[in-house]
């Protein structure tokens, strides 16, 4: 894992351009604090700069940026099936001094250019100069981050928004579609930022930059469908959890490579057991586990449970604490951690977790993404268990709730979300009427989220391309490369998913949460420590909602939010709505 970033301008650099580029070198440092170079050519009006964290190859010859061909790269990340790639263009004659995936990389571009990222298995974001254009290049599921902003001083690039915002003045831009898609989501969903003319860039992006400051895109991969299928659905066969059983077991086996310490952020949870059973016994890798716990909330207590599951496994396992105090797990506000307004707290947690262990290990495997690829959450349950009743015609749910027939209020309000609605209903019911009074909402869910064909389907899409990039992925980047570890994600690989969209969809959610890996993992565990309650890794945050309640913040909600503080029995719901009104007055402010 690295820091990125890179100056193009259509005149030629100047000082100040000189000056900003030492500038973000300053303050990417924490992402990269093994080495960093700047590379000039100011006939061309371009600056690329990096910052390394030493992974892979930890010689100077994996130093960046690395030009070679006629082409230089600033790479961030990792390129899991570098080797392969490798031996390929050796068989075209390429020469290779190093052992670094970064050198692969730039072959691989000078090879083939844009279609070199089809066949990658990796998680990076990239900028390479080449031919007078800038381009810049994200992995599959957008796992590491990457801003560009067209400014005064032409394109600047940079792998954190609070930074570039620290360096260059941006102009705010919270309009409707903006504060709409963070109050209801709790995060601005890309491309766009919180900023004019700034942006992030997406999963499987490719984007030419030129010194015009005109740009183009293109997608190189996109999310598979999954097959249709009508009729009985039937739990997947032996021989088929055998195929998913041998995709995850490649995909570790590229992830483990690493030149310095590695360990394993091994929860209670099924996503990480499983890479831990297979770790040890497929792979015969012996990995040392981490296990996290907070110090005032029992619920979220996994410390005894992993120790059971690495003692099985004959795995080490250490124990960090986290303290969920203000002053304990917040070095900065959310604000300037993010850059803009963001609702998660798990990047703090992170934050904390890897650096209490950094200065054992540079690099931890996590089961992030088990949930997304394997639609493990409740709310998919929920929608497939519901689907007939969530797609209800308008009227028909109008109708329900005339009757009003013996079932929850909460659910009642979902049911009779409009069909534009269903996804923002479901993470959010019964808060629909509070998000209604938001100006343009409406506008923005109607745009946002057209008319639900197959709304299991279509929650699934969601969770994986949407929430995955814009959220799960910002909080577990910034927080890891925060305390310079980076994080490595064995679920989120195209050819596992490619795998599954040939099944039946309704396979994964017809059986229980998560069966297929529950399935696999009681191979290699007892039932006792397989068939345990689900639990999210969630950070408490009742602490900034009772520091706001009743102060001049929260009196200048919107009355429609201030009114919910005197209800009763949507708690959560109100707790999720208070924070972002919370985060957002703060921004603005």
């Amino acid at each position: 894992m690295c820091g990125v970033f890179a100056i193009f301008s259509k005149e030629c650099t100047s000082v100040r351009h000189d000056y900003i580029a030492k500038k973000l070198t300053k303050l990417l440092k924490h992402r990269g604090p093994d080495g960093d170079g700047i590379w000039t050519n100011k006939k061309e009006g371009i600056i690329l700069g990096h910052t390394r964290l030493a992974i892979i190859d930890l010689s100077k010859n994996a130093s960046q940026p690395m030009e070679k061909y006629g082409v230089v790269i600033s790479f961030n990340g990792e390129l899991y099936n570098y080797q392969e790639i490798r031996r390929i263009l050796e068989g075209y004659g390429y020469i290779f001094h190093s052992k670094s995936d970064t050198e692969v990389v730039l072959a691989a571009w000078h090879k083939w250019e844009d279609k070199c990222f089809n066949k990658f298995d990796g998680m990076f974001v990239v900028a390479i100069w080449n031919k007078g254009r800038l381009t810049l290049a994200s992995d599959n599921f957008g796992e590491k981050t990457l801003y560009y902003s067209c400014t005064r001083f032409g394109w600047i690039v940079c792998s954190e928004l609070s930074v570039l915002k620290k360096v260059v003045d941006l102009d705010m831009n919270m309009g409707s579609e903006e504060i709409s898609s963070f109050m209801s989501l709790g995060f601005i969903a890309g491309p766009k930022t919180a900023y004019k003319n700034t942006y992030r860039l997406m999963p499987a992006e490719i984007i030419h930059l030129y010194r015009n400051q005109t740009l183009y895109k293109e997608k190189y991969w996109i999310v598979p469908n999954f097959k249709e299928v009508s009729g009985r659905v039937s739990p997947l066969t032996e021989n088929q959890l055998d195929d998913i059983t041998e995709k995850l077991i490649v995909s570790l086996k590229r992830r483990i490579v690493s030149d310095v310490p590695m360990c394993l952020y091994l929860s209670s949870g099924v996503d990480s057991s499983l890479i831990a059973a297979l770790l040890k016994e497929e792979l015969h890798y012996d990995i040392n586990c981490v296990t996290v716990t907070f110090d005032d909330n029992d619920s979220h207590d996994e410390a005894s449970n992993a120790k059971r599951i690495a003692n099985h496994l004959d795995l080490d396992i250490h124990n960090v604490v986290i303290s969920t105090s203000k002053n304990s797990l917040l070095s900065k506000s959310v604000i300037d951690h993010y850059g803009q307004p963001f609702e998660s707290l798990t990047s703090f947690a992170i934050s904390r977790m890897t650096s209490d262990v950094s200065n054992k290990y540079k690099v931890g495997l996590t089961g992030i993404g088990g949930d997304e690829v394997f639609a493990g959450y409740g709310k998919h349950d929920f929608s497939y268990r519901y689907s007939q009743l969530l797609n209800l015609s308008d009227n028909m749910a109008w109708i329900l709730r005339k009757l009003n027939v013996a079932l929850d209020r909460n659910f009642i309000s979902l049911i009779c979300a409009k069909r534009y609605q269903k996804y923002i209903a479901l993470k959010n019911y019964p808060m629909l009427p509070v998000l209604n009074d938001i100006d343009g909402f409406t506008d923005w869910t109607k745009k946002t989220y057209p008319a639900v064909q197959s709304f299991e389907k279509d929650m699934y899409n969601e969770e994986l391309i949407g929430v995955m990039p814009n959220s799960r992925c910002i909080s577990v980047d910034l927080g890891s490369m925060s305390s310079s570890v980076e994080l490595r994600t064995p679920y989120l690989n195209k050819d596992l998913l490619d795998l599954l969209a040939t099944y039946d969809y309704r396979s994964l959610i017809a059986f229980g949460q998560k069966r297929i890996l529950r399935d696999i993992l009681k191979r290699y565990l007892p039932n006792s420590l397989v068939d345990t309650p689900k639990r999210g890794f969630t950070v408490p945050s009742n602490w900034l909602i009772e520091k706001y309640r009743g102060n001049s913040i929260t009196d200048a909600l919107p009355l429609s939010i201030r009114n919910l503080t005197t209800q009763t029995g949507y708690s959560r719901n109100i707790d999720r709505i208070i924070t972002r009104s919370i985060i957002l007055t703060q921004f603005l402010e």
